[in-house]
C-alpha cells in the first residue's frame, strides 16, 4: 500500500488532471487518488461517451433489420342532395395495415452491424487504455 501525502489543497498530474485535496496535510492511498483522477478526467468520460455513442449507432444499424408496422384509420361522412327533400348520409371507413420487411439487402446491413461491433471494441479499448496511461501517471507522482 503506497500512500502519498501531500501540502497543498489541489495537484496536478502529469498530463493536466486536477486532483482536490480537502486539507493541507492529508494522505491519500494510491487507489484513492487513482479514484478521483478517473472522476475528474475529460479523456476517461469521453471514452465513455464514445463506447455509449457506438452501441446507440449499432441500435440503430440493427432497428433496420426489424419489421415495421404501419396502421391508418379514416372515415368519410357523405351527404348527397340529389333530391331537396330526400337526404341520404352515409358513412366510409377503412382500415389499413401495412407490414414491411426487408429480405434482402446485398448484405449491406449485415456489414454495418459488423462495423459497428468493431467501433464499439474499438471505443472499449481506447477507454482501456485510458484508463491505464492514467494509473501510471498517478503511480509516477
Amino acid at each position: 500500500m503506497l500512500r502519498l501525502v501531500t501540502s497543498s489543497l489541489f495537484f496536478s498530474t502529469a498530463c493536466g488532471y486536477l486532483v482536490s485535496i480537502p486539507s493541507p496535510a492529508y494522505a491519500l492511498e494510491l487507489d484513492e487518488v487513482y479514484r478521483k483522477a478517473l472522476e475528474q478526467s475529460e479523456l476517461i468520460q469521453s471514452a465513455q461517451l464514445d463506447i455509449s455513442i457506438s452501441k446507440s449507432e449499432k441500435e440503430r444499424t440493427l432497428s433496420t433489420r426489424k419489421p415495421r408496422i404501419n396502421l391508418t384509420a379514416d372515415g368519410t361522412y357523405q351527404v348527397e342532395k340529389a333530391n331537396k327533400w330526400i337526404l341520404d348520409k352515409s358513412w366510409n371507413t377503412g382500415v389499413r395495415t401495412e407490414l414491411r420487411q426487408p429480405l434482402y439487402d446485398g448484405g449491406v446491413s449485415a456489414a454495418a452491424i459488423k462495423g459497428g461491433d468493431a467501433t464499439i471494441e474499438a471505443s472499449q479499448w481506447d477507454f482501456k487504455t485510458q484508463q491505464q496511461t492514467l494509473y501510471l501517471q498517478v503511480a509516477g507522482l
